[in-house]
């Protein structure tokens, strides 16, 4: 996120011990970030994703972790696939926070923004962040003039198609496993 490399590190000169924990000095910083920021410490500054996912349940949080909610424009348990952060969430490689259904939205959006196709001169993409956006039962709802007709049935054709790499299924596999055996937060 530039926002934050630019406060943490361009202002706030954030330093880094040699076990990977973030703190900030007084004389280094700038006194906004400090004011915000400083006299803590940030033990999460060299942990990517997937490791936090992990440490979080095998700190006995596992029922908090599948709450989590994350994506811009999801609803009841629902994720877009199309936002920025269901799209680093992927990137990153934290799998088990979504549904297999959830995973393809990832990868056709991917698909129809590579493909830079479009619909009465909207790009297909965006139109998809609409379909994508709706509830479940919004979908099936042919009335909803929003996203055209002829796009729910080819999005829906692409859904159908989108195969999820067997990398993918196998990591989200063992992270729900670690996810099962999580326990609650005490």
């Amino acid at each position: 996120m530039p926002f934050l490399y630019d406060l943490w590190v361009n202002r706030g000169k954030l330093k880094v011990t040699e076990d990977g924990v973030g703190y900030f000095t007084k004389e280094d910083c700038d006194p906004v970030v400090w004011t915000a920021f400083g006299g803590a410490i940030y033990p999460l500054v060299t942990i990517n994703r997937v490791e936090m996912f992990e440490e979080y349940v095998t700190s006995g949080c596992a029922e908090i972790l599948k709450l989590v909610r994350f994506c811009y424009a999801g609803k009841h348990n629902f994720r877009c696939g199309c936002c920025i952060p269901c799209q680093m969430r992927y990137n990153d490689g934290v799998y088990a926070l979504f549904s297999e259904n959830e995973i393809k939205q990832v990868l056709a959006y991917r698909k129809l923004k590579e493909s830079k196709e479009t619909y009465k001169g909207k790009p297909l993409c965006e139109i998809f962040n609409q379909y994508c956006n709706y509830d479940t039962k919004l979908r099936s709802d042919i009335s909803n003039d929003r996203v055209p007709v002829s796009c729910k049935k080819y999005f829906e054709k692409i859904l159908k198609n989108t195969r999820i790499p067997a990398s993918v299924l196998k990591e989200r596999k063992r992270q729900l496993a670690i996810l099962a055996k999580g326990e609650d937060c005490k």
